[in-house]
């Protein structure tokens, strides 16, 4: 029951950043995604089991349809499994990510800028599991793994002026996210 307030609590934050995000700017002259126009913002998103979580995210554009960057993520939660007088059971989940990319523009517009990135992603994965048979007597269990995989992300960035922009992005490392980029 817990677990979907919370993910109630996760989504109405995102649609709330997100109304505030696309209101901001509606009437600011924009340009698109630029040659050597350096990106940087950070993220707020869903992970795992809709835990929230938080990010950075940069880009570099080499033309106006390929940039390279680095995404960075952290998210974590604690779940109850099992609970009974005589029984507890519970994990608490810390995931970190890191992400380098190369990415393609192939559609980007004045305000409109779909993009696919693809690179090496990098994943720290902590995990810690307790259980008591008795109160007196709890015996946490620590797991941790990590390791490169291949990641990709899908998205669009809406540019709201030169400086400023929004993005919302699925993939690797927070599974949803949105930002807000300002060009440098």
């Amino acid at each position: 029951m817990k677990l979907s307030h919370d993910v109630f609590q996760s989504t109405r934050i995102l649609a709330i950043a997100f109304s505030c995000m696309v209101s901001w700017g509606a009437k600011a002259n924009a340009q698109g995604f630029t040659t050597d126009g350096f990106y940087v913002g950070p993220s707020i998103g869903l992970g795992f089991k809709s835990a929230l979580g938080y990010g950075i995210s940069s880009e570099y554009a080499l033309t106006n349809y390929l940039g390279f960057g680095l995404d960075g993520a952290y998210y974590r939660f604690t779940e109850s499994i099992l609970s009974s007088p005589i029984y507890t059971a519970s994990y608490d989940l810390s995931v970190a990510g890191l992400f380098a990319f190369g990415a393609i523009h192939p559609f980007s517009q004045s305000r409109y800028d779909p993009f696919l990135r693809i690179g090496w992603g990098y994943l720290n994965v902590n995990s810690i599991f307790t259980t008591t048979a008795s109160p007196s007597s709890p015996q946490p269990r620590a797991t941790y793994t990590s390791g490169f995989l291949g990641a990709f992300q899908v998205g669009l960035r809406y540019h709201f002026s030169e400086a400023f922009s929004t993005r919302v992005t699925i993939g690797f490392p927070i599974f949803l996210a949105l930002g807000v980029d300002f060009r440098f």
